[in-house]
């Protein structure tokens, strides 16, 4: 599992030292830390470079539309 949240610096720190105390070592990544929106498709991109992973092996879970469809775009363009 991995999260790209739209968090501030601040709220990424805070989300990564959460999963911590639960025990959970995810990757989170920030929009702030990135410098893109996550409806974008190049953060997407950017998450899935760094994780060595193609947009078709993702799952994606918003709840915005406007992100769904920025994340779909990509794994339309692959197939």
């Amino acid at each position: 599992m991995v999260i790209c949240t739209t968090n501030s610096d601040l709220g990424v720190a805070h989300t990564r030292w959460l999963l911590a105390e639960e025990g959970l070592h995810c990757p989170v990544y920030g929009s702030a830390e990135l410098h893109l929106l996550k409806n974008n498709p190049e953060i997407y991109l950017k998450v899935c470079e760094a994780e060595k992973v193609s947009p078709e092996e993702c799952w994606f879970i918003d709840d915005r539309e406007g992100n769904l469809e920025a994340a779909q775009s990509l794994r339309d363009s692959y197939f």
